[in-house]
């Protein structure tokens, strides 16, 4: 018996670790990772919640660790209130997101 993956089982395994889909596709749920790249803006979220006016809820920062180290009073500071229909429609690839699916990474780009 070997020890080795058969090829196709590897690109199977490999094509399940991250999939990719439109951002036209994504639909908002808590904890979604979004960054959001222009020019000369750049800011890091984490989707919190969503209203029932078409907005999604997220705590933003300017850097990926500092997102993740912010104390409760620092999280409420920085929650932002963002169209959904403007992040689906943006162009350019202005907004990305990550969003774990059954344990499989999808990114909305």
């Amino acid at each position: 018996m070997s020890d080795s993956i058969p090829p196709n089982a590897l690109n199977t395994i490999v094509s399940e670790l991250v999939k990719y889909k439109s951002l036209k596709r994504w639909k908002p749920a808590v904890g979604d990772f979004i960054v959001r790249h222009k020019w000369f803006s750049h800011w890091y979220g984490v989707i919190c919640g969503s209203s029932s006016d078409g907005e999604v809820c997220l705590v933003k920062e300017g850097l990926p660790h500092l997102l993740f180290t912010l104390n409760p009073e620092e999280i409420e500071e920085k929650k932002e209130f963002i169209s959904y229909n403007k992040i689906i429609n943006s162009k350019n690839g202005d907004y990305a997101i990550l969003q774990s699916q059954n344990g499989i990474s999808v990114w909305y780009v």
